[in-house]
């Protein structure tokens, strides 16, 4: 919005979602089981992209640019904004599965998201909801990196509703990262939530992070035995 420059790819451009569509699929030529997207929305509060192709594409159906009007929800333009980003990435999502289907192969397609559904499509433009409801992803893998147990099952909870039977929810569990430190007995109560509550598999962040003690606690507690914690 300064005019400064960031290293980026701007998903609202449509050379940029045709590199990634052209580069998955050359990934389909070989015999892969499913593609996972990780990164696939804008960076938070909606730091970019305000280069004048992007702002004359937006302000052919507005008639504004964004930077011409308030940066916050009273300005409707802002508001159409914030959605006219969104519908970029999913068009991304949307070209991804239509060129997935077009090999014939039956591979699935996954994606990273934010744990929470409402905001996300705000601040980041991903609006994992629609493509897990319409059937664009096979997968989704919520970001629930939190130590709070409550709060994990909440969370994972919606995500599962949002899903319905039509995608599977993996839960991402934080083991280290920006937002939370896991112990061994926190992630083995993470992951019998997540398989009480029905999920079908789960994804540990960040995997050289899962060190011998977790690994050894997961084994003992979870995968070779039948007991289960009260919650």
């Amino acid at each position: 919005m300064e005019g400064k420059y960031l290293p980026n790819y701007n998903l609202t451009n449509p050379e940029v979602r045709k590199y990634w569509v052209d580069k998955i699929s050359s990934v389909l030529k070989y015999d892969v089981d499913g593609i996972h997207l990780d990164y696939i929305r804008f960076p938070i509060t909606q730091m970019y992209s305000y280069d004048s192709i992007t702002c004359n594409e937006f302000k052919k159906e507005f008639n504004y640019t964004p930077l011409e009007v308030s940066h916050d929800c009273g300005s409707m333009i802002w508001c159409e904004w914030i959605k006219w980003n969104a519908k970029k990435v999913t068009e991304l999502v949307t070209e991804i599965k239509a060129a997935i289907d077009a090999s014939g192969k039956p591979v699935v397609l996954g994606a990273d998201v934010f744990p929470d559904l409402e905001t996300s499509k705000v601040l980041i433009g991903q609006e994992w909801g629609y493509w897990a409801d319409t059937g664009l992803v096979d997968f989704i893998c919520p970001m629930l990196y939190t130590n709070n147990l409550d709060l994990f099952r909440e969370y994972l909870q919606n995500a599962m509703n949002a899903a319905g039977k039509k995608c599977n929810v993996y839960p991402g569990i934080g083991i280290h990262t920006s937002h939370n430190d896991i112990t061994k007995d926190l992630i083995y109560r993470e992951v019998i939530i997540a398989r009480k509550l029905g999920a079908k598999g789960m994804v540990f962040f960040s995997g050289y992070s899962l060190n011998k003690e977790m690994r050894d606690t997961l084994k003992a507690g979870v995968f070779n035995s039948a007991r289960s914690i009260g919650h």
